[in-house]
């Protein structure tokens, strides 16, 4: 079916910024990003640690429930047996998303990765709302990722070269 076809390629995309985003956050964290910290003052120190934390929650909820849709789509998990409250992404505190202000303390490859990841984050959350809505319009289990195919819209966020040019650059 075309459609199922199309929400796939959709999903994949998706799964594969999330999982190219988390990669580059971890390399820059895990090397220079420590080189970056043990250079800043503490109040700066406490920033990065933080944002740090909200890239990392922002993106393993959202491969998390990527994850999980991708197993439904590929028919590892049957969707009617599985509790409606599992199907649901994992809401997040708005002051997830609060980071602006902290952007000034930090390299601008950090403050980068955190608005990708909560641009990625919006997104997934787009998608869990559109099939949400589909579901609650009298959708069965089954169709719920069918319907899902008018949010093919939105475009790629993560840019490897940016970022890496970025971190280069930094």
């Amino acid at each position: 079916m075309e459609t199922t076809k199309q929400t796939f390629v959709f999903w994949q995309k998706t799964y594969d910024d999330t999982v190219k985003l988390l990669n580059l956050s971890k390399e820059y964290f895990s090397t220079r990003g420590k080189q970056d910290r043990m250079m800043m003052p503490g109040s700066a120190r406490l920033a990065y640690t933080l944002v740090m934390s909200n890239i990392t929650i922002k993106l393993t909820s959202a491969l998390s429930w990527l994850m999980v849709m991708r197993a439904i789509e590929n028919g590892e998990i049957d969707i009617a047996s599985v509790d409606e409250d599992k199907l649901h992404l994992n809401k997040l505190d708005e002051h997830v998303f609060d980071e602006e202000r902290y952007y000034g303390y930090l390299p601008e490859i950090m403050a980068q990765i955190s608005k990708e990841s909560t641009k990625l984050y919006k997104r997934v959350e787009r998608l869990e709302k559109t099939m949400w809505s589909n579901h609650q319009a009298g959708s069965d289990h089954a169709k719920i990722i069918e319907q899902s195919d008018n949010i093919l819209a939105f475009a790629p966020i993560v840019h490897d070269n940016e970022i890496k040019s970025a971190s280069a650059e930094g």
